[in-house]
């Protein structure tokens, strides 16, 4: 079941509220801009997520200053927008920007880090630049194994990814090598997953489906972002 758009009329609602009840540039209204524009990149709605995401990155430079976390995590976003609007110049700069800042505050092993690392990664992959991708698609490997762990879709996703790009680039040894270490995690998922038990009821249930899982993707543990020029 999709929820975000659920999610979306939520983050307007509770957006409208404290834009009438907070200061025009509080940390409370960027917060809540933040919320509307990142939920809406997610649904793939970039254009509309534009001007909330720049409302909070002007609030959030004034306010926090350019190298708070939570200006980073709205350039993150904005980074995003931009790789799906195909605006790639300004894409990979936000995103280098906001991985400097994420990486300075967090350190590598951090899932923030890793979906910032991984939409860097994207962008120059759509580019054909699969050479500068590779290093970043190893890079959230190692992140997802060390902040997830290795018997998780997370991290099953990441070692899809990463077989992917080396296939890309001619490295097909090691390209099934991953392949196969995908599936084996894929089957450790499986064999965690909870088994449903039937309910024995005389009126209706109603059966909530979990959220999905996050897919994501970077070197190994401790390792440091590799530098794009």
């Amino acid at each position: 079941e999709n929820r975000l758009p659920q999610a979306e009329a939520a983050f307007r609602r509770a957006a409208t509220y404290i834009e009438k009840s907070n200061a025009a540039e509080s940390i409370d209204v960027a917060n809540s801009n933040l919320n509307v524009g990142s939920v809406l990149v997610s649904e793939g709605k970039y254009n509309l997520a534009e001007p909330f995401l720049q409302k909070a990155f002007r609030i959030y430079q004034k306010q926090l200053g350019q190298k708070s976390p939570k200006t980073a995590a709205v350039m993150a976003q904005m980074g995003e927008m931009y790789r799906n609007l195909h605006d790639n110049r300004e894409a990979e700069a936000l995103l280098k920007k906001a991985l400097d800042i994420q990486e300075a505050a967090r350190g590598i092993d951090d899932p923030d880090v890793a979906n910032t690392v991984n939409s860097l990664a994207e962008l120059y992959a759509s580019q054909g630049q699969n050479e500068k991708a590779e290093p970043l698609f190893k890079l959230i490997m190692g992140i997802r194994e060390s902040t997830a762990g290795m018997d998780t879709p997370e991290f099953a996703a990441a070692v899809e990814r990463y077989a992917a790009i080396l296939e890309k680039i001619g490295r097909y040894q090691d390209s099934e090598r991953h392949k196969k270490l995908a599936s084996a995690v894929r089957g450790m998922v499986a064999k965690k997953a909870p088994v449903a038990t039937p309910v024995r009821q005389k009126g209706p249930v109603d059966l909530i489906p979990p959220m999905p899982p996050a897919s994501s993707v970077l070197p190994t543990k401790g390792n440091q972002v590799a530098r794009v020029q």
